[in-house]
């Protein structure tokens, strides 16, 4: 009778200090903690495997009926791939891929297998919670060629942490696709987010609206948590050229920078003429005295884009172009889509950075599937200027 009332009282205690066990023994624990993770391309400092091994990890730690929703553009290394085949197959985790159909047709032998697995393990019924969906172009505007999914996400509702507790929640937003030049050729920046239900319900949302592949009457609504902002396209709206806008001075206080110099940098994978508001306002705002810098992929930059980058001029008009590096160096290249930037904007002094799989581009904003971050306060402009500073050391200055 007794070791029966001992084993009742180390039940309860674990109960209440809210500690279990994993349902399925073969969960391997994680814990997630909120943060920005940069990828690098292989022969530079860093890892270039950072954010496809912590998506592994956060897959593997999700418990029997746990939901994911995987959401990619490209598919071409197959290591996401088979560790949402063992969740689903090993500890019976309801899983969902979407992906663009260009990606399923295209892919051919080993990835194409992969794809397949992936798809057979997950089946097709989209009424079930575990299924493959490949879009028909965005998913959301349909049409001949109109437009592509291209954004990158991972949602999972809940993960065992090492300390044995349930955690729940999880989002990852990222720049970088499953693929091989994700995986080893370039730069790119990934945000985890960590129980935050109302980011976790507007992202599980909008890849559920997708299920549907039919134009999209009205867009998904932008969600808001604390410091974070989600917005969902196809929308149209473009929040960086409007915020840069309303930056009307140089300076700022100590508290924000040292030097007391208001700072924008820029990253940017494509970006093309649609897109020539925001270096118009990059050059308004080195002439007025702002610290700006900007590192693009030259091969994917409208040729008017660097036009109005390389032509700025000073309040005197002189001209002082803005400093423009071209991170195609020895085959590596940034596919990261940050703006970050210390400034007043309004009345207020403020840490901004924007992330997510938007490319500055009309499809990007009219025709896409995309995501795009804003995040306010000074860690986050400390993630996006480091970024900002290891592409900055491997590239070429262009002027």
């Amino acid at each position: 009778m007794r070791v029966y009332i001992i084993a009742a009282l180390l039940v309860s205690t674990l109960l209440v200090s809210g500690i279990s066990t994993p349902a399925n023994a073969k969960v391997v624990r994680w814990t997630p903690v909120e943060k920005t993770i940069i990828t690098t391309p292989k022969g530079t400092t860093g890892s270039s495997k950072a954010f496809i091994k912590e998506v592994c990890a956060a897959i593997k730690a999700a418990p029997e009926g746990a939901q994911i929703q995987a959401l990619t553009y490209w598919s071409s290394d197959d290591t996401v791939l088979n560790c949402l085949k063992y969740a689903k197959t090993t500890n019976k985790v309801n899983v969902s891929y979407t992906t663009w159909d260009n990606d399923y047709s295209a892919n051919k032998n080993k990835n194409k297998k992969a794809l397949q697995k992936l798809r057979s393990a997950l089946g097709t019924d989209l009424s079930k919670k575990s299924y493959f969906k490949i879009c028909n172009d965005s998913c959301l505007i349909n049409g001949a060629e109109e437009g592509s999914q291209h954004a990158k996400a991972i949602t999972i509702s809940e993960v065992v942490a090492k300390n044995g507790k349930r955690v729940k929640n999880i989002v990852f937003i990222s720049s970088g696709n499953f693929s091989n030049a994700a995986a080893g050729k370039s730069w790119n920046y990934s945000n985890l987010f960590v129980n935050r239900p109302k980011l976790y319900t507007g992202m599980s949302d909008f890849i559920k609206a997708m299920k549907d592949d039919k134009t999209l009457k009205n867009p998904i609504p932008t969600v808001v948590d604390g410091d974070t902002t989600f917005r969902f396209y196809p929308d149209g709206y473009e929040p960086i050229a409007p915020t840069l806008a309303k930056i009307k001075t140089s300076k700022v206080p100590k508290s924000y920078r040292a030097n007391e110099r208001a700072v924008v940098r820029v990253v940017m994978y494509y970006w093309m003429a649609e897109f020539k508001d925001v270096a118009d306002q990059l050059c308004r705002l080195q002439g007025i005295g702002v610290d700006v810098a900007v590192a693009i992929k030259e091969s994917s930059t409208g040729s008017s884009i660097k036009d109005v980058l390389k032509g700025c001029k000073d309040k005197n008009g002189k001209k002082t172009p803005i400093p423009t590096y071209n991170t195609e160096v020895k085959g590596r290249y940034s596919h990261g889509k940050v703006v970050t930037l210390v400034a007043k904007v309004d009345s207020e002094y403020k840490y901004v950075t924007f992330a997510g799989s938007v490319n500055f581009t009309e499809s990007a904003l009219i025709k896409n599937t995309e995501i795009g971050t804003e995040q306010e306060g000074s860690k986050y402009f400390a993630r996006g200027a480091r970024y900002f500073d290891h592409v900055k050391s491997y590239s070429k200055k262009l002027w």
